[in-house]
């Protein structure tokens, strides 16, 4: 293990950030991208950090919002991945939602593995030299040492945990360790339809919920940071409430929401607490994709992250393939009745 070395030169748009890890370029990628650990230490030890997305693919999105420890200011951070090799290099977009100097940055990370040893090498490239310059004389500087050194820490603890693991050193692939759920469907509505399916009360109340249940209560709130309370009921009359929290409103072609289980005052519960398997993500992060198709139609994407087991995963695909069935039916008896 090295200090951080950071690197900026005058009258360029860019700086590097460099620190090696006393362990194996797959222990330094998980800590870098399992939204589990991330919280860990991104943001140092002055903030609090929630991973909101976290899609480690080539066209997948991040966000963070971080809280300062001190008085409960909030900052949101997003991005996305323009390129993912893994165990080796993340190019990604990083966005300041706030705005300010430095408000958009492109990073390149790289993980060099040498004896055993991992260099991260950050290549952070700015929209110009005065945009760098207007972000280096706020505390970022210690703000980075902060971060890395807890990252550091992360990979340190994740190495104890690995001696003498003959997988200690295997490859990570990010798909391996979190199991995805993907649905899509071809609606003969306009896309605008299938966006006001999912984001007014009376679409979402008149499809939400697999087959057999129904949708009592959707009290919407789309806009980033917003959360919508949506309940299904069963067929013998038990209701399961949710939570979605938006991270993405890109209206009518992107939305991405992470749900969480609630009770019916709206306060989070584990889902065990309600008789549902281990191996959900706590929460949920989704992703939605509304395609405008020639002649009219959409193509709708569903992509729920994080599951780790396959028995979650294939349960949790099977409610949302029904769910979408109904999703379909809805659109295309209103389109019928109109």
């Amino acid at each position: 293990m090295t200090d951080t070395e950071l690197i900026i030169e005058p009258g360029r748009q860019d700086l590097v950030i460099r620190r090696t890890f006393d362990a194996p370029a797959a222990l330094v990628w998980a800590a870098y991208t399992d939204p589990a650990r991330v919280p860990a230490w991104w943001g140092g030890s002055r903030f609090d950090t929630r991973v909101d997305e976290m899609d480690v693919r080539r066209g997948g999105s991040w966000r963070y919002v971080t809280t300062n420890r001190t008085d409960g200011t909030e900052y949101a951070f997003r991005g996305v991945y323009h390129d993912v090799v893994a165990g080796e290099r993340i190019v990604a977009t990083f966005e300041l939602e706030q705005g300010g100097p430095g408000y958009l940055q492109l990073t390149t990370d790289t993980f060099t593995e040498h004896d055993g040893a991992t260099t991260l090498t950050s290549v952070v490239l700015f929209q110009s030299v005065e945009d760098r310059d207007g972000w280096v004389p706020t505390d970022m500087e210690s703000g980075i040492r902060d971060a890395t050194e807890r990252l550091d820490a992360v990979v340190r603890e994740a190495s104890a945990g690995a001696q003498g693991s003959a997988d200690a050193a295997a490859p990570v692939d990010p798909a391996a360790r979190r199991l995805d759920v993907v649905a899509s469907r071809t609606v003969a509505a306009p896309v605008e339809q299938v966006w006001a399916a999912w984001t007014e009360p009376e679409g979402v109340r008149a499809w939400w919920g697999p087959a057999g249940w129904t949708c009592p209560e959707a009290v919407m709130d789309v806009r980033v940071g917003g959360s919508s309370r949506v309940t299904m009921r069963s067929p013998d009359g038990h209701d399961m409430h949710n939570l979605w929290t938006c991270s993405a409103v890109e209206a009518p072609h992107r939305l991405a929401f992470v749900l969480e289980f609630c009770d019916a005052e709206g306060r989070v519960v584990d889902p065990t607490e309600l008789g549902l398997p281990p191996g959900i993500p706590v929460p949920v992060p989704h992703v939605l994709t509304f395609e405008d198709l020639p002649g009219g139609g959409t193509r709708l994407t569903v992509t729920e992250h994080g599951y780790t087991s396959e028995a979650t995963q294939q349960m949790s695909l099977a409610g949302l393939e029904q769910t979408l069935d109904k999703l379909v039916g809805s659109l295309v008896g209103a389109r019928a009745a109109g």
